[in-house]
Protein backbone atom coordinates (compact mmCIF):
# COMPACT_ATOMS: atom_id res chain seq x y z
CA UNK A 1 0.00 0.00 0.00
CA UNK A 2 1.07 3.59 -0.41
CA UNK A 3 2.45 5.44 2.55
CA UNK A 4 2.95 8.96 1.45
CA UNK A 5 3.54 12.20 3.19
CA UNK A 6 5.88 11.97 6.11
CA UNK A 7 7.42 15.09 7.59
CA UNK A 8 10.65 14.73 9.51
CA UNK A 9 13.09 17.04 11.20
CA UNK A 10 16.68 16.94 10.11
CA UNK A 11 19.32 15.94 12.62
CA UNK A 12 21.08 18.56 14.74
CA UNK A 13 24.28 18.48 12.71
CA UNK A 14 22.52 19.61 9.50
CA UNK A 15 22.02 23.24 8.50
CA UNK A 16 19.09 24.74 10.36
CA UNK A 17 15.96 22.84 11.29
CA UNK A 18 14.44 22.35 7.85
CA UNK A 19 11.91 19.61 7.46
CA UNK A 20 11.66 17.19 4.60
CA UNK A 21 8.72 15.35 3.10
CA UNK A 22 8.78 11.79 1.78
CA UNK A 23 6.76 10.33 -1.12
CA UNK A 24 6.77 6.79 -2.48
CA UNK A 25 6.96 6.55 -6.28
CA UNK A 26 5.92 3.07 -7.39
CA UNK A 27 3.88 1.41 -10.11
CA UNK A 28 0.21 1.68 -9.19
CA UNK A 29 0.96 4.46 -6.70
CA UNK A 30 -0.25 8.06 -6.61
CA UNK A 31 -0.27 9.91 -9.92
CA UNK A 32 0.35 13.39 -8.52
CA UNK A 33 2.55 14.67 -5.69
CA UNK A 34 1.83 18.03 -4.08
CA UNK A 35 4.92 20.28 -4.02
CA UNK A 36 3.44 23.41 -2.41
CA UNK A 37 4.76 22.23 0.92
CA UNK A 38 6.28 24.15 3.86
CA UNK A 39 9.56 22.20 3.54
CA UNK A 40 12.84 22.85 1.71
CA UNK A 41 13.43 19.19 0.84
CA UNK A 42 11.20 16.59 -0.81
CA UNK A 43 12.34 12.98 -1.04
CA UNK A 44 10.99 10.37 -3.42
CA UNK A 45 11.61 6.71 -2.62
CA UNK A 46 11.55 5.24 -6.13
CA UNK A 47 10.55 1.58 -6.08
CA UNK A 48 10.91 -0.22 -9.39
CA UNK A 49 13.16 0.05 -12.42
CA UNK A 50 13.68 3.51 -13.85
CA UNK A 51 12.21 2.23 -17.13
CA UNK A 52 8.80 2.54 -15.41
CA UNK A 53 9.25 6.26 -14.78
CA UNK A 54 11.21 8.47 -17.14
CA UNK A 55 10.96 11.76 -15.24
CA UNK A 56 8.77 13.98 -13.09
CA UNK A 57 6.94 16.92 -14.64
CA UNK A 58 5.64 19.96 -12.77
CA UNK A 59 1.96 20.74 -13.39
CA UNK A 60 0.31 23.89 -12.05
CA UNK A 61 -3.07 25.56 -12.34
CA UNK A 62 -1.26 28.80 -13.25
CA UNK A 63 -0.87 30.46 -16.63
CA UNK A 64 1.22 33.32 -18.00
CA UNK A 65 -1.27 35.96 -16.82
CA UNK A 66 -0.66 34.72 -13.24
CA UNK A 67 3.10 35.06 -13.69
CA UNK A 68 3.95 31.50 -14.81
CA UNK A 69 5.91 32.55 -17.90
CA UNK A 70 8.78 30.60 -19.51
CA UNK A 71 11.19 32.99 -17.78
CA UNK A 72 9.54 32.25 -14.42
CA UNK A 73 9.84 28.49 -15.01
CA UNK A 74 13.55 28.95 -15.85
CA UNK A 75 14.00 30.88 -12.60
CA UNK A 76 12.20 28.11 -10.71
CA UNK A 77 14.36 25.37 -12.27
CA UNK A 78 17.49 27.33 -11.35
CA UNK A 79 16.25 27.58 -7.74
CA UNK A 80 16.08 23.78 -7.34
CA UNK A 81 18.64 20.99 -7.10
CA UNK A 82 18.20 17.24 -7.26
CA UNK A 83 20.35 14.21 -6.40
CA UNK A 84 19.62 10.51 -6.97
CA UNK A 85 20.97 7.98 -4.47
CA UNK A 86 21.13 4.30 -5.38
CA UNK A 87 22.81 1.42 -3.61
CA UNK A 88 26.47 1.08 -4.50
CA UNK A 89 26.63 4.01 -6.91
CA UNK A 90 27.84 7.46 -6.01
CA UNK A 91 25.09 10.07 -5.66
CA UNK A 92 24.27 11.55 -9.04
CA UNK A 93 22.97 15.03 -9.82
CA UNK A 94 19.71 14.85 -11.79
CA UNK A 95 18.79 17.30 -14.54
CA UNK A 96 16.11 19.89 -13.85
CA UNK A 97 15.17 21.39 -17.19
CA UNK A 98 12.58 23.66 -18.74
CA UNK A 99 10.87 22.49 -21.94
CA UNK A 100 9.10 25.03 -24.12
CA UNK A 101 6.06 24.30 -26.28
CA UNK A 102 3.36 26.24 -28.12
CA UNK A 103 1.21 26.26 -25.00
CA UNK A 104 3.89 27.40 -22.57
CA UNK A 105 6.68 25.89 -20.52
CA UNK A 106 7.11 22.97 -18.18
CA UNK A 107 9.74 21.92 -15.64
CA UNK A 108 11.01 18.35 -15.95
CA UNK A 109 13.07 16.55 -13.31
CA UNK A 110 15.17 13.49 -14.08
CA UNK A 111 15.16 10.41 -11.86
CA UNK A 112 18.75 9.23 -12.22
CA UNK A 113 20.46 6.47 -14.24
CA UNK A 114 18.41 3.87 -16.11
CA UNK A 115 19.78 0.86 -14.21
CA UNK A 116 18.43 1.94 -10.83
CA UNK A 117 15.78 -0.37 -9.33
CA UNK A 118 15.40 1.16 -5.89
CA UNK A 119 16.61 4.66 -5.32
CA UNK A 120 15.92 7.89 -3.56
CA UNK A 121 15.52 11.21 -5.33
CA UNK A 122 16.18 14.23 -3.11
CA UNK A 123 14.87 17.58 -4.34
CA UNK A 124 15.93 20.73 -2.50
CA UNK A 125 15.49 24.43 -2.83
CA UNK A 126 18.92 26.03 -3.17
CA UNK A 127 17.93 28.94 -0.93
CA UNK A 128 16.63 26.61 1.82
CA UNK A 129 13.30 28.45 1.61
CA UNK A 130 10.25 26.20 1.52
CA UNK A 131 8.98 24.86 -1.78
CA UNK A 132 5.80 26.90 -1.19
CA UNK A 133 7.84 30.12 -0.85
CA UNK A 134 9.98 29.39 -3.91
CA UNK A 135 6.93 28.58 -6.05
CA UNK A 136 5.07 31.67 -4.81
CA UNK A 137 8.09 33.93 -5.44
CA UNK A 138 8.82 32.65 -8.95
CA UNK A 139 5.46 31.73 -10.53
CA UNK A 140 2.83 34.00 -8.94
CA UNK A 141 2.37 37.77 -9.26
CA UNK A 142 -0.62 37.98 -6.89
CA UNK A 143 0.51 36.37 -3.61
CA UNK A 144 -3.14 35.82 -2.62
CA UNK A 145 -3.72 33.63 -5.70
CA UNK A 146 -4.83 30.11 -4.79
CA UNK A 147 -3.28 27.47 -7.05
CA UNK A 148 -2.09 23.87 -7.24
CA UNK A 149 1.43 22.68 -8.05
CA UNK A 150 2.09 18.97 -8.35
CA UNK A 151 4.77 16.67 -9.73
CA UNK A 152 3.44 14.08 -12.14
CA UNK A 153 5.50 10.96 -12.99
CA UNK A 154 5.94 10.45 -16.74
CA UNK A 155 5.95 6.78 -17.71
CA UNK A 156 9.09 5.46 -19.37
CA UNK A 157 8.63 4.98 -23.11
CA UNK A 158 11.90 3.49 -24.28
CA UNK A 159 11.53 -0.10 -23.07
CA UNK A 160 8.85 -2.08 -24.87
CA UNK A 161 8.89 -5.05 -22.51
CA UNK A 162 7.39 -2.80 -19.83
CA UNK A 163 4.66 -1.15 -21.90
CA UNK A 164 2.57 -3.02 -24.46
CA UNK A 165 1.35 0.04 -26.32
CA UNK A 166 3.37 2.02 -28.85
CA UNK A 167 4.66 5.33 -27.59
CA UNK A 168 5.12 8.68 -29.29
CA UNK A 169 8.39 10.58 -29.25
CA UNK A 170 8.75 14.39 -28.94
CA UNK A 171 7.85 14.86 -32.62
CA UNK A 172 4.67 12.75 -32.32
CA UNK A 173 6.07 9.76 -34.22
CA UNK A 174 4.91 6.39 -32.92
CA UNK A 175 7.37 3.56 -32.40
CA UNK A 176 6.38 0.12 -33.70
CA UNK A 177 5.19 -2.42 -31.14
CA UNK A 178 7.97 -4.80 -30.10
CA UNK A 179 7.46 -8.39 -31.31
CA UNK A 180 8.59 -10.87 -28.63
CA UNK A 181 7.96 -13.93 -30.86
CA UNK A 182 11.19 -13.26 -32.73
CA UNK A 183 13.23 -14.06 -29.60
CA UNK A 184 12.19 -17.72 -29.44
CA UNK A 185 11.88 -19.62 -26.17
CA UNK A 186 14.30 -18.96 -23.32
Amino acid sequence: MIREGRHRRRNRRSRGTEKSFLYLLTEGGPTMFDVRLPVSEIRFAVNGPRMLFEKLQLLTSLDASDGATPQAYRKLAAALSGVAHCGHRAPEKVPITVKLSRIGARVEIGLGPMGMYQSELVLRTKSRKSFRQVLDNTLVRDKKRVYRAVLFPIAGTGHHEVHDTPSADDQGRTAPKHDHTQHGKH
